[in-house]
């Protein structure tokens, strides 16, 4: 049930940014980077992420937000949204 909330929630902040012609990405985290998707636009990279979120089994264990606030900070160029998704348990 969490995974299907955060497969929609990405789905509609998405398409939200394709309309308003932004780039989208996807950073799946635990106690490390699990998963990392390059921002790109278009209908098919999101059904892509989509897929990837409801098809996501974690490794590690428990999420760990400082090491994923580098990684995208050290991979951001330029100004950036970020949103951190996570259920915190």
């Amino acid at each position: 049930f969490k995974r299907e909330v955060a497969a929609e929630l990405a789905a509609v902040l998405s398409f939200a940014a394709t309309n308003n012609n932004a780039r989208f990405g996807l950073l799946i985290f635990t106690d490390r980077i699990e998963l990392y998707i390059p921002p790109r636009k278009g209908r098919r990279h999101i059904l892509r992420m989509i897929r990837e979120l409801l098809a996501f089994e974690p490794a590690g264990r428990g999420p760990a937000l400082n090491p994923a606030l580098d990684t995208v900070t050290r991979l951001g160029k330029g100004r950036s949204l970020v949103l951190p998704v996570a259920d915190f348990h």
